[in-house]
């Protein structure tokens, strides 16, 4: 073993280095370790990793038997939405006002949900590679266990990491991928330790340098953002994935909308049409894999993962 990672309804807590095993820990490590829990009913569970990545957690259920506490969560938002690019590419439509849309949804949940909300935004020409993976860091320095992070993600995709998904940000350069692109493997890395619950939007799927219809994020590239969401979505990560649609489907957006397909459907869904009062995961879920489909007459399925032994926890308030 290489690391154990305790959890809280698969929300990452934080464990002393000196309870962690060292290197001349065997396969009968035996070690006490002390977690601190919220006073709320829960899961709570333990993974074991070694080189080989992550094992299948154990867990067990909690019941707390004194006074309720609530202590509401602080939220963090990062939001990017990149419409048009430095470099020649087909032009979006929405992908900024998007985020801009989507942050202030988030940004209503201060004072119900959340204890308080802290958006950042990224349009355009401001979501530079440079720019989106200074708010990441932002993230990491602010989170603490029980703290939520969302960051949402639109623009265009492609594939040119061994993670088979890579963001484009507005610098983007296809001449010079490896610095110019937000890769998959960055993306696993920078959210990987971060303490807290992380929600992750990717509205973008695949995409390529040559796009074929105009309002069309996509073409017959083979970046798969459900490959990363896989990736992440691992036992003891504490992140949720969201992405606009299944492999190589394109995602749509259409003037009358002023969104594309999966970001309108998620600002309904957030708005109350998921659920009611509170916004449950798998609820929001199934509310707009039933909204998308219906928007683009069956050409788009979005898809959620979310770690195994997760619960179907709340995530917003209906406003």
């Amino acid at each position: 073993m290489t690391e154990i990672r305790a959890l809280i309804d698969d929300k990452p807590l934080e464990i002393d280095k000196d309870q962690q095993p060292n290197a001349k820990a065997g396969a009968d490590f035996v070690r006490d370790i002390t977690i601190d829990t919220p006073r709320a009913n829960g899961t709570v569970s333990l993974v074991a990793l070694n080189q080989f990545g992550p094992s299948q957690a154990a867990s067990v259920k909690v019941e707390w038997a004194g006074l309720v506490e609530e202590v509401r969560p602080d939220l963090y938002v990062l939001a990017v939405g990149v419409r048009d690019y430095s470099r020649p590419a087909e032009l979006l439509k929405f992908p900024d006002q998007d985020a801009r849309d989507f942050a202030a949804r988030m940004r209503q949940q201060e004072n119900h949900f959340y204890a308080r909300v802290t958006p950042h935004l990224l349009t355009n020409d401001h979501a530079t590679i440079d720019a989106i993976k200074k708010e990441f860091v932002w993230l990491r320095r602010q989170m603490t266990q029980r703290d939520v992070a969302v960051i949402f993600l639109s623009g265009h995709g492609k594939k040119e990491s061994a993670s088979g998904y890579d963001f484009l940000p507005y610098d983007a350069d296809q001449d010079n991928p490896e610095l110019t692109y937000l890769h998959g493997h960055e993306i696993k890395y920078l959210l990987g330790d971060m303490p807290g619950l992380k929600i992750l939007f990717v509205d973008s799927c695949y995409s390529g340098n040559v796009f074929n219809e105009a309002g069309l994020k996509g073409d017959d590239g083979v970046a798969d953002v459900n490959d990363l969401a896989n990736q992440l979505s691992t036992a003891g990560s504490g992140t949720v994935v969201f992405t606009s649609s299944q492999g190589k489907e394109l995602s749509k957006e259409i003037d009358k909308w002023g969104h594309d397909a999966f970001t309108q459907a998620l600002l309904e869904g957030l708005q109350g049409q998921a659920d009611h009062p509170e916004i449950h995961i798998s609820q929001l879920d199934a509310y707009m894999a039933r909204r998308v489909k219906e928007l683009t007459q069956g050409r788009q399925h979005p898809t959620m993962v979310r770690p195994p032994g997760m619960t179907n926890i709340p995530i917003a308030s209906a406003q």
